[in-house]
């Protein structure tokens, strides 16, 4: 009621802590503001020099825009150098284990000069590669403890890979903004999104050779390559049914010949263990040793497996990558030394 109101409720008298500070700010502000023009106003000699000096500001900051290298963030050193090893498509854990070998020869220079602490390689590469895949790290020391920065010895390292043509081996640094131990260096990369996967790789051929040329970038590669073989078995309908061999039948004898196949178990020392058959590597090689095979028959007889199927031999690609639900390849490459992404792009 208008009585009670006016017993319990009292005007208000100013405001809050922060709305008097912010007051008192903004009355000296504009004190300061009216102070410095009623200073100006009449002194031509004071606005022209103001002048010169706001115009000097501008004309600086835009020969710095101009002239100061262009890039996303400056390098930076981690103490660290990422190596990353991609073998020919299909190819398997010895091959690239021996490419791997290889490579540590290299890395322990950089251990016995003191320039590095210590190196790791691994086959497949961290985070579950394929088995033509593989990755490294050298772990450098303090930079209290050597002459050269991670990106000077990652581009020495690039070097002495070049002459490496059993597989595409690349040295980079981590960026600046990257989180963890792994990732991509400094570099670009073309994401190029179509409907099909062929057209894109060959709308990708000129700007790839043109990457190639470019000397501000070094090993370009698409993470697209249409060459890791394939063996196609197709099964003769009317011949199988003839010889009364079934699909199935077909089937049972791949996977336990060329993949393996449980077939049973066993307990030793209160452990089970599973029983795999699957042949000798030796005899699952070659297009040949899939002709060696028999399959059984309706009625018990044994007829060669190339009786009744068709093979054929043909090249695609392991990965089929998307992005946003469309088909997708990719063109990366990295920098060279004394190139930003303006120069090189």
């Amino acid at each position: 009621s208008p009585m009670l109101a006016s017993k319990i409720l009292k005007p208000a008298e100013g405001g809050g802590w922060l709305a008097r500070r912010v007051d008192r700010g903004m009355d000296a502000l504009k004190d300061s503001y009216a102070r410095s023009l009623d200073m100006m106003l009449g002194r031509r000699i004071a606005v022209i020099g103001v002048g010169v000096l706001i115009g000097l500001v501008g004309l600086g900051a835009f020969v710095m825009f101009k002239v100061l290298p262009s890039e996303l963030v400056p390098q930076e050193d981690r103490g660290r150098v990422q190596i990353r090893v991609a073998g020919p498509e299909g190819a398997g854990f010895d091959y690239t284990r021996r490419i791997m070998l290889g490579l540590e020869p290299i890395l322990a220079e950089y251990k016995a000069n003191g320039e590095a602490e210590t190196y790791l390689i691994s086959s497949p590469g961290f985070g579950g590669g394929s088995y033509n895949s593989g990755s490294g790290a050298l772990i450098l020391s303090d930079w209290s403890e050597r002459d050269r920065t991670a990106d000077e010895i990652a581009q020495e390292l690039n070097g002495k890979l070049r002459g490496q043509t059993d597989a595409q081996v690349n040295a980079s640094t981590p960026g600046a903004f990257q989180r963890g131990g792994g990732g991509g260096g400094t570099g670009v990369e073309m994401i190029v999104t179509g409907s099909e996967y062929e057209p894109i790789y060959q709308w990708l051929q000129p700007i790839l050779a043109a990457a190639q040329d470019n000397p501000g970038l070094s090993r370009p590669r698409l993470n697209y390559e249409p060459n890791a073989p394939r063996l196609l078995v197709d099964v003769d309908p009317e011949r199988a049914a003839g010889l009364g061999v079934s699909s199935q039948e077909i089937g049972r004898t791949l996977e336990t010949m060329f993949g393996s196949r449980q077939v049973t178990t066993y307990i030793k020392g209160g452990q089970e263990y599973d029983v795999l058959l699957q042949t000798e590597r030796d005899n699952r090689r070659s297009v040949g040793d899939l002709e060696a095979l028999y399959v059984r028959t309706g009625a018990g007889a044994l007829v060669p497996l190339s009786s009744v199927v068709d093979t054929k031999t043909s090249g695609d690609t392991p990965d089929r990558r998307r992005l946003d639900r469309q088909r997708a390849i990719s063109l990366q490459a990295d920098l060279n030394d004394g190139y930003t992404i303006t120069d090189a792009v």
